[in-house]
C-alpha cells in the first residue's frame, strides 16, 4: 500500500486537531449517535469518526468495528484529508493504492470506503466521518450529501465540546478566585435571588452556599433596622419611595452609579460583623443588566483600630492640654522667682563689683550668666512645648513675608555681625505664618551665630517639587562634621561650649518640630569649615508648585 503524502502545513493541522483536546477521550453519546446515523443512511456495516494524528488514525467513535486506532500509513483517511470533498473508493481490492493493504487483505476486509473531511472553521482537515463496507459499494448523491451534513455536525459537536470545556474551566477558575478571595462575594439575579456565594462568604457568615443559592436574597444577612434606615435616606434623596428590601442595595447601581458603604452583616449564629460593601451591576455583551455583585470585606479590625486611635487622638489631647498647662505654670511660677534671683544678682554685681576680691567678682558673674541662660532655656522650652500642642490651622502663607518678619526681628544682630543676606523670590505655601516666621528666624539666627569671626553671608532660596516646595538657608559659617549631621536636631544637643557659642540647644529641635507640625521634613548638608545648607520642605499652597 502506498502511504498518503503529508499535507501542506502539517504542524498547523496537528495543532488544530489538538486544540479540541479530544484524542484518547472516552466514548461520548453525541458522537456515537452520528456514526450510527451515517451507517444507517449510507447502508454500510461500519462507520467511524477518524482523527488523523501524527503517526496514527484514532477513532473517536466507531460503529461495527472493535479497533480503536490503526497506523497512519495504512489509513485511507490519510488520503481523504488531502481533499475538500468526499473521498470514495468503490472497491479497494481493485485500487492499486490500497489493494495490498493489510486492512483490505485481512480484517476488517475493506472493499468500500467513503470519507467526508472533518474541516474546522478555519478550513483545516483534521480527520473524516467515514463509512466502510466489506463488499463493493457506491453512494447515491443523496447519501453523499447526507454524509457531508453529518461531517459538519461532527465538527460542530467538537466546537460545542471545546466551548463547554473552556466555559467549565473558566467557571472553575472564577470559582477558585471567589473561593480564594478573603472578601465575601455574592452575586444575584436582577430580582435579588442569590446565584453565587463564595467560600469567603461561607467563612464570614457561617452559611453553606447550598443553603442560600437559588433560595434567598441578601436580605437574610442584613440588619433590618439598617436596611429600613437607608431606605428612608434613599427615599429622601430620590424623591420617591424606596422600599426597605433588595432595592435598597441596588437603587444607585440601577441609576448608573455605584455604592460603597458600611453595613452590618448578620451571621447564621446571630452575631454581627461590620463590613464595607461595594455593589456593582453585572452586564452581558450587549450591556443589558443580568444581575448584581456585592463584594464585602470584614472591617472588624479596622473598626477596632479606629476606636483605639480615637482613644489615643483623646488621651493625646488630654496629655497636650496637661503639657500646655504645665508650660504656662512653668513660664509663670518658675520665671517669677528666677527674675527675682537675676535681679538681685545683677544688683549684687553692680553694687559690690571691686569691693570684694577678684574671685568673688568672677563667682557673681558666673551666677548672673547662669541665671540668664536658665531664663532663656525656660523661654525656649515654653515655645518648644507649645508648638506640639493644640490644633494648627494651616492656610496659604506668604513665605517671603515670613522671612521679612524674621529679618526684622534679627536686624540688630545682622547689623552687629555685618552680615549680608540675599534671597530669591519665595512662594506661597500651606502653613502657619507665625510658625514659618519662627522657623526662618531660628535658621537665620543660627547662621549668624556660627560664623567663625567672618562676616556672615546667608542666602534664602526655594525650589518647586512635586506638591511641595524645598526651602534652603545657606551660610558660609563653620560647618558641621559629618558624624553630627543627624544629632543636631535633637533637643539640648550642643556641639560647642557656652563660652564658644552661647545658646540653649533648643533652636534646631524647635525647627524640626515646626517643620514636622506643618507636614514637611528638615535636613542639612555641610562641609566642615566651609558652611552649611539647611533645607526643609513644606506643602505647596495657592499659587505654589
Amino acid at each position: 500500500m502506498k502511504a498518503a503524502p503529508t499535507p501542506t502545513h502539517e504542524n498547523e493541522r496537528l495543532a488544530a486537531l489538538r486544540q479540541y483536546e479530544i484524542l484518547d477521550t472516552p466514548p461520548e453519546a453525541e458522537f456515537d449517535d452520528l456514526t450510527r446515523l451515517a451507517s444507517f443512511i449510507c447502508g454500510t456495516p461500519i462507520a467511524l469518526i477518524s482523527l488523523v494524528d501524527a503517526d496514527r488514525q484514532w477513532f473517536k467513535s466507531r460503529h461495527g468495528i472493535e479497533a480503536t486506532e490503526t497506523p497512519r500509513e495504512l489509513a485511507i483517511c490519510a488520503h481523504a484529508i488531502l481533499g475538500d470533498d468526499i473521498f470514495e473508493v468503490q472497491d479497494a481490492s481493485c485500487d492499486i493504492r490500497f489493494a495490498d493493504s493489510p486492512l483490505v487483505l485481512g480484517a476488517p476486509g475493506i472493499r468500500f470506503y467513503a470519507g467526508a473531511p472533518l474541516t474546522t472553521p478555519e478550513g483545516v482537515n483534521i480527520g473524516t466521518l467515514c463509512v466502510i463496507d466489506r463488499v463493493p459499494h457506491h453512494l447515491s448523491e443523496e447519501q453523499r450529501d447526507a454524509l457531508r451534513t453529518l461531517a459538519r455536525q461532527v465538527v460542530k459537536q467538537f466546537e460545542l465540546r471545546l466551548s463547554s470545556r473552556r466555559h467549565a474551566r473558566d467557571a472553575a477558575f472564577r470559582q477558585a478566585i471567589l473561593d480564594s478571595a478573603a472578601a465575601s462575594l455574592i452575586s444575584t439575579t436582577p430580582e435579588g435571588l442569590i446565584t453565587t456565594f463564595s467560600r469567603g462568604s461561607e467563612d464570614l457568615l457561617g452559611y453553606a452556599a447550598e443553603e442560600l443559592v437559588g433560595k434567598k436574597t441578601p436580605a437574610v444577612i442584613h440588619d433590618p433596622a439598617e436596611v429600613a434606615a437607608h431606605a428612608e435616606t434613599l427615599t429622601r434623596e430620590f424623591g420617591r419611595l424606596v422600599a426597605p428590601g433588595f432595592e435598597v442595595f441596588i437603587a444607585k447601581v440601577c441609576c448608573g452609579d455605584s455604592e460603597t458603604r458600611e453595613w452590618t452583616y448578620l451571621r447564621k449564629d446571630g452575631t454581627r460583623v461590620p463590613v464595607l460593601l461595594s455593589v456593582s451591576g453585572i452586564r452581558d455583551a450587549s450591556g443589558a443588566l443580568t444581575g448584581f455583585l456585592g463584594v464585602a470585606r470584614d472591617i472588624t479590625e479596622i473598626k477596632r483600630a479606629q476606636a483605639e486611635r480615637e482613644r489615643l487622638a483623646t488621651e493625646l489631647r488630654r496629655s497636650n492640654a496637661d503639657l500646655e498647662h504645665f508650660a504656662s505654670i512653668a513660664s509663670h511660677d518658675l520665671q517669677e522667682p528666677l527674675r527675682m534671683i537675676t535681679s538681685y544678682l545683677e544688683l549684687l554685681a553692680h553694687r559690690y563689683k571691686g569691693r570684694l576680691d577678684a574671685e568673688a567678682d568672677q563667682f557673681i558673674g558666673f551666677a548672673v550668666n547662669g541665671a540668664a541662660r536658665l531664663q532663656a532655656l525656660i523661654r525656649g522650652l515654653l515655645v518648644y512645648s507649645r508648638v506640639g500642642v493644640g490644633s494648627t490651622v494651616c492656610q496659604p502663607t506668604d513665605a517671603a513675608r515670613a522671612a521679612d518678619l524674621a529679618l526684622e526681628n534679627l536686624q540688630l544682630v545682622i547689623a552687629e555681625k555685618g552680615a549680608s543676606i540675599t534671597r530669591d523670590p519665595l512662594p506661597t505655601v500651606h502653613g502657619d505664618p507665625l510658625m514659618l516666621t519662627h522657623l526662618f528666624q531660628n535658621l537665620i539666627g543660627n547662621a549668624l551665630k556660627f560664623c567663625q569671626g567672618r562676616a556672615p553671608h546667608i542666602h534664602l532660596s526655594a525650589q518647586p517639587a512635586e506638591g511641595e516646595w524645598i526651602f534652603s538657608v545657606a551660610d558660609n559659617g563653620i560647618g558641621i562634621e559629618p558624624q553630627y549631621l543627624e544629632r543636631i536636631f535633637g533637643i539640648f544637643q550642643r556641639l560647642h561650649s557656652h563660652a564658644e557659642y552661647p545658646g540653649t540647644g533648643i533652636g534646631l529641635a524647635l525647627c524640626k518640630r515646626i517643620v514636622e507640625r506643618l507636614g514637611g521634613r528638615i535636613w542639612v548638608t555641610s562641609e566642615f569649615g566651609e558652611g552649611s545648607v539647611f533645607s526643609f520642605s513644606l506643602p505647596a499652597g495657592a499659587g505654589g508648585a
